[in-house]
C-alpha cells in the first residue's frame, strides 16, 4: 500500500520504516513521514524554546508558585491518596527509608541547628533510627 506525506507530499510505501507508528493515523501510522516528522519537532523546539534553561527556570516558578498558593488543597489530595492506597504508600516508605545515606542525614541535622563537630556518628544513627519509626 502507499501513503502520502502530509509535509512533503511524497507518496511511500506505508511501513514502519517511512512513517511512525500512530494510534489515530490511517492504517496506524502517522500522516508525516519520519524524516518531515523529524524536521517538524526540531522546528517546533526552536521556536518554542521548551527545553531552554530559561523556560526550565520558568516552569520550576510557576510550579512553586502553584504549590504555594494551593497548599491545603495539594495537602488534602496526598492524604486522600494515602488513605486509599495505604500498601502502595506504605511500600513507597520503606523503599525510600532503604536509600537514607549519612550526608542526607548530617544537612537534616545542621537544618536543625546542629554543628558539624556535634554531628557524631551516633547522632547520625540517631536520627536514622528516628526517621525508620515515624515513616514505616
Amino acid at each position: 500500500m502507499v501513503k502520502t506525506c502530509t509535509g512533503c507530499h511524497k507518496e511511500l510505501a506505508s511501513t514502519k520504516e517511512n512513517f511512525n507508528l500512530s494510534t489515530g493515523g490511517k492504517f496506524g501510522l502517522n500522516s508525516k513521514c519520519k524524516n518531515c516528522k523529524s524536521e517538524y519537532i526540531k522546528k517546533y523546539y526552536q521556536e518554542n524554546k521548551i527545553n531552554s534553561p530559561e523556560n526550565k527556570i520558568k516552569i520550576a516558578q510557576e510550579r512553586k508558585k502553584y504549590r504555594l498558593e494551593n497548599k491545603k488543597k495539594i495537602d488534602k489530595y496526598r492524604k486522600k491518596y494515602r488513605l486509599e492506597n495505604k500498601k502502595a504508600a506504605s511500600k513507597y516508605q520503606k523503599k525510600y527509608v532503604e536509600k537514607l545515606n549519612i550526608p542526607y542525614l548530617k544537612s537534616l541535622l545542621k537544618q536543625q541547628g546542629f554543628s558539624s563537630e556535634q554531628l557524631t556518628p551516633e547522632i547520625i544513627e540517631l536520627k536514622l533510627i528516628l526517621i525508620k519509626t515515624k515513616r514505616l
